[in-house]
């Protein structure tokens, strides 16, 4: 595959970005066409961070990823939960539940 993405900090509260990611073979496990993704965060209060996207493409319809950090005093630890596609949650056809949970994360 091969990836492209940028992204931009809005300040101290807010991030933005753009993800690509595009097949270069066909072999079992491969994207089946280009995959196209955006989202952001956002830090409304110091210790609370809430972040939402958008991606489609690839062998997916389309996917809406949620989530949910709360980050320690100094922000050396982050707890996090999160969603890879909210849509689901509502979804009569074809449900797939997916969840995700980060516990710990260190910076420097």
């Amino acid at each position: 595959m091969f990836r492209f993405g940028a992204s931009i900090e809005l300040g101290k509260i807010a991030h933005i970005g753009f993800d690509a990611l595009f097949p270069v073979n066909e072999t079992a496990g491969s994207l089946e066409s280009p995959l196209f993704g955006f989202g952001g965060d956002v830090s409304p209060i110091k210790w609370l961070r809430l972040s939402a996207g958008f991606m489609t493409g690839g062998n997916y319809d389309f996917q809406v990823p949620l989530g949910l950090t709360f980050v320690a005093p100094g922000g050396t630890y982050e707890f996090g939960i999160a969603s890879r596609d909210a849509v689901t949650f509502f979804a009569q056809n074809g449900p797939t539940l997916s969840w995700s949970m980060g516990f710990l994360r260190f910076r420097v």
